[in-house]
């Protein structure tokens, strides 16, 4: 008994503080632990789940401004429908202005299994997976299961910053094939606006990029009309499957020559070409109206039912040539009147490939 009453006696004597205290912590740590037991996920995975980022659109339409000859979505428009998506309703597109200021960089690992039909709806879903890496869906909402349409894996560079030039990753390999557009006003987009110079500085977005790849592909196979010849007579369309290492890259700088530095004995007239050549790079911008290149290689692949498309978009400047964007596109032969792959393809298209 005086055990007991002298722990009573231990007890009564400490400060209140002393005695809430520890036993308030300790009636934490139990509740956390009873969490824990309860809980369905262990606290590392509750604590991703509740910092995953994610959104989901409303409900889009498909207009007739969305397809393409073959009555399906156009393969970069998908592009253009993760944009709308990410910029309106992504939690990176707030209300101020700076927080919009960010430019679809790169897009990977892009599916196309199916597409809404025109006048069907469907909606974007993303999925932040890295600082500035989305992981994109277009989804069709049934009541059985979900479709998914199309998915990617997008970069935003935010600042309206494009990867250096130096970072060209394509496989470059066989036989290259090129051909030269001129890009309009509206296939431009500007990031910034230049007050050392009075202009605003110039990029074709990722989704044009794909279109000038698109026209390239088109034109290698014979252009539009070949392409009707292949669906009418040959019951063959030919359709994008995917698309990897889609990318822009920065080209704002150019590297000069400074020709002041030649002594006069090392003096040559060529020399003196290369100095107007490299005073013309100097002072060449990425604009409206100025020719581009699109080099583009490609692998065959069963028969050639499939086609690896090596794609580079260039623009020239004085001597020299700088790039815009690359990308790899997938294309695959198939029966227009079953829509499945086949090998079946003209001799003359054969002949193309082999050339």
């Amino acid at each position: 008994m005086r055990f007991f009453n002298s722990i009573a006696v231990i007890i009564l004597q400490q400060p209140a503080a002393a005695f809430i205290a520890p036993h308030a912590a300790a009636l934490s740590f139990f509740r956390n632990c009873c969490n824990d037991l309860y809980s369905s996920k262990p606290p590392a995975e509750q604590n991703e789940v509740q910092t995953k980022v994610t959104f989901q659109s409303p409900k889009f339409r498909v207009y007739i401004e969305d397809t393409d000859a073959y009555g399906v979505i156009y393969n970069s428009n998908y592009v253009r429908a993760f944009e709308r998506a990410l910029l309106q309703y992504a939690p990176l597109s707030a209300s101020d202005e700076t927080s919009r200021k960010w430019i679809l960089s790169a897009i990977h690992n892009q599916k196309f299994r199916s597409s809404p039909a025109l006048g069907e709806e469907y909606i974007i879903r993303g999925k932040l997976v890295d600082a500035n890496t989305w992981e994109i869906e277009m989804i069709t909402e049934n009541e059985s299961s979900d479709v998914v349409h199309n998915s990617a894996l997008v970069e935003v560079t935010p600042g309206m910053k494009l990867s250096p030039a130096n970072e060209l990753t394509l496989k470059q390999s066989g036989k290259v094939d090129e051909k030269r557009y001129i890009p309009y006003h509206d296939e431009f987009d500007h990031y910034n606006f230049d007050e050392t110079t009075s202009r605003y500085n110039y990029y074709i977005p990722i989704r044009n990029a794909m279109n000038f790849f698109e026209r390239s592909r088109s034109d290698f196979l014979g252009g539009p009309d070949a392409l009707r010849k292949m669906q009418v007579e040959d019951d063959l369309i030919w359709v994008v499957t995917g698309v990897e290492n889609g990318k822009l890259f920065d080209h704002d700088s150019a590297q000069t020559r400074d020709m002041d530095d030649i002594s006069v004995n090392e003096y040559r007239p060529e020399d003196e070409m290369q100095k107007m050549a490299n005073e013309e790079t100097a002072v060449f911008e990425v604009s409206p109206g100025k020719e581009v290149i699109v080099e583009t290689t490609f692998d065959v692949k069963r028969k050639g039912m499939i086609l690896d498309c090596h794609h580079t978009l260039w623009m020239e400047g004085g001597s020299q040539r700088k790039l815009l964007a690359q990308a790899t596109c997938v294309i695959v032969a198939l029966k227009g009147s079953t829509r499945r792959p086949t090998s079946k393809l003209p001799q003359w298209v054969l002949d193309k490939f082999a050339e």
